[in-house]
């Protein structure tokens, strides 16, 4: 059995676009101004970007979102909204949020209890007239 020949082709020149240094050091704004939170932090800022009038845009997330910040002001702007960013490193976001963070109750097993109104991943919200995936 013979085999075929590889046609080795030349390597076209690629041009990364910033260079490859300057990308590296590219973060987002939110990390600059201190709007994604770090550590023990759990207070967000109350940074507001675009039209601090217009209507709330929240984006809110782990450091995976506050990847997408970085386009988000000039957006806010163009369309009369306020961006409140909204992360926080190495956690999931978790409505509501408010307070310090509480470690989730632990029961028996170590199944994490339901406790409703502790903040924790087991809130959810009311649903009712004008509410819900319904309306």
């Amino acid at each position: 059995m013979q085999l075929a020949r590889r046609r080795i082709l030349p390597r076209p020149k690629a041009s990364v676009t910033p260079a490859l240094d300057v990308a590296l050091k590219d973060q987002s704004f939110v990390y600059r101004t201190g709007d994604h939170l770090t550590g023990s932090d759990y207070q967000p800022t109350t940074n507001v970007y675009g039209d601090v009038d217009g209507r709330p845009l929240y984006l809110v997330g782990d450091s995976m979102a506050a990847q997408l910040a970085t386009p988000a002001p000039a957006v806010a702007k163009k369309r009369g909204l306020a961006l409140k960013p909204r992360s926080k490193a190495t956690v999931s976001f978790v409505l509501p949020a408010e307070g310090p963070p509480r470690r989730a109750p632990v029961a028996r097993g170590g199944a994490r209890a339901d406790r409703r109104g502790q903040g924790g991943a087991t809130d959810r919200p009311a649903h009712g007239p004008g509410h819900g995936p319904h309306g």
